[in-house]
């Protein structure tokens, strides 16, 4: 008698945010079932849910042969052992697709689709999904709940692209990640939502008479939504096309422009840029604080390149012992900033050495151009939270509001701009995660009400 091995199979509620810069996958296992093993329809029974992983990663797809990339390492004198966390798929028997940050580095021109109003409706949308799901579940077959988002100003256009956004998701794919086995994964679209309303599902208060909003700044565009309970307050709802893209151009532009250097950046070089950036700002921000007992936007220029020359050029237990700074200190700092893993040895952040023309781009130019290119659109998203949200003549912004919300990955860099307008403004936990993990939720009642279990 010949027996045929079973395929591992799981069942999961995700949300998926495939951003202009980055998605977020985020992913709920079914909770295990009694062990009886099935339960009566809509049966109201209490069931820990099952366990929680996500993943954000660039949005950039381009197609890579990995087997090619193999041999042009071991040709460079590299071994051609893949990293960890590069990822290589082909969906469905077509062509290998380079995913993230492997897309990012290895192809001349990797594709976002940012600017592309149809990019939910694209097989880019179904690549980062898949993607994620492979690489954060182990199991060959997989059936996925999922709910998806759109900016504000897409969903409102309306039925039509949702609708093309759902069935570019649904139904059964073949998928092979990173050259291992083929995997299927049978997808269930149970929602379309607006970018923005994940966040308040998450994060939100409850009460069908509570007023709130959130702000959403993402890679090309910031939503903002404003809601009683979860309903939708058409008005006071909008997209601004502006967001962390806009200041990575900016920043390659300062260095092009730049007669010392004239060449633009690669957008893993201006990636890498501002995720140093915000960790350099805060550990200059406690330096300033320690050696001139001034916050850091009161310090001359002289001031201020004394304090990063001093940062750049000892290391974090040499700082900490001439400045007495404390666990307790980083810990204090890491509360008044969206870096909840801060530590000791951030105090010696550098941003990555990068040239031009043989010359090495000086950190502090680095830090210059980065900042007046935060700043520059910083300002242009509080300007459209000021009109979107206003309250009467009096100038105050979003006052009618029980709980003000930020969320996506710019909110790391445009929070500050934000407050000076709203200052209850309160961030998401994890903000660049925060969408997709009210979509998880919203999925995940989904799924048990298919197993039959009411919430």
């Amino acid at each position: 008698m010949t027996f045929v091995q079973q395929k591992k199979r799981v069942k999961v509620a995700v949300g998926h945010d495939h951003g202009n810069t980055e998605t977020a996958d985020y992913v709920i296992y079914a909770p295990e079932l009694p062990a009886a093993g099935r339960v009566r329809p809509l049966q109201a029974i209490s069931l820990p849910p099952g366990k929680i992983v996500q993943k954000t990663f660039p949005s950039a797809v381009a197609e890579g042969s990995k087997e090619e990339l193999e041999s042009l390492r071991v040709g460079a004198g590299r071994t051609a052992q893949s990293k960890a966390e590069e990822l290589v798929i082909s969906v469905n028997g077509g062509p290998e697709q380079f995913v993230g940050t492997l897309a990012q580095r290895q192809a001349r021109q990797a594709f976002t689709g940012r600017g592309d109003i149809h990019r939910y409706e694209s097989e880019r949308s179904l690549i980062t999904l898949l993607a994620g799901l492979g690489s954060l579940i182990e199991e060959e077959e997989i059936e996925a709940w999922v709910v998806t988002g759109l900016p504000v100003e897409t969903f409102q256009k309306g039925k039509a692209i949702r609708r093309g956004a759902k069935d570019t998701l649904e139904g059964d794919h073949r998928f092979v990640l990173n050259g291992g086995k083929e995997r299927h994964a049978h997808i269930h679209v149970v929602m379309v939502l607006m970018e923005g309303a994940g966040g308040l599902i998450a994060q939100g208060l409850d009460g069908d008479d509570v007023r709130q909003a959130i702000l959403d700044m993402g890679g090309r565009t910031t939503d903002g939504v404003a809601t009683e309970g979860q309903d939708p307050i058409r008005h006071l709802c909008g997209t601004l096309a502006r967001g962390v893209e806009d200041s990575k151009e900016m920043l390659s532009r300062f260095v092009e422009n730049d007669k010392r250097y004239k060449r633009a950046l690669r957008a893993e070089e201006t990636e890498a840029i501002l995720r140093t950036h915000i960790r350099l700002k805060a550990s200059l921000g406690l330096l300033c604080q320690k050696i001139y007992d001034q916050p850091l936007s009161n310090l001359t220029s002289d001031q201020f390149e004394q304090v990063l020359r001093t940062q750049q050029t000892n290391s974090a237990r040499a700082l900490a012992e001439q400045l007495k700074i404390t666990e307790a200190d980083i810990r204090v700092l890491a509360q008044e900033s969206l870096l909840q893993d801060l530590c000791l040895l951030d105090l010696e952040v550098r941003y990555r050495t990068l040239h031009a023309r043989g010359t090495e781009i000086l950190p502090i130019d680095l830090y210059t151009w980065t900042e007046k290119s935060l700043r520059s659109v910083g300002k242009d998203i509080a300007s459209f939270a000021s009109q979107l949200w206003r309250i009467g003549e009096s100038g105050e912004v979003a006052t009618d509001n029980a709980l003000v919300l930020a969320a996506g990955g710019g909110a790391y860099y445009y929070l500050e701009d934000v407050r000076e307008l709203i200052p209850e403004i309160k961030p998401c936990e994890s903000p660049e995660l925060a969408n997709a993990a009210g979509y998880a939720n919203f999925a995940y009642s989904a799924l048990l009400e298919e197993m039959g279990i009411l919430v």
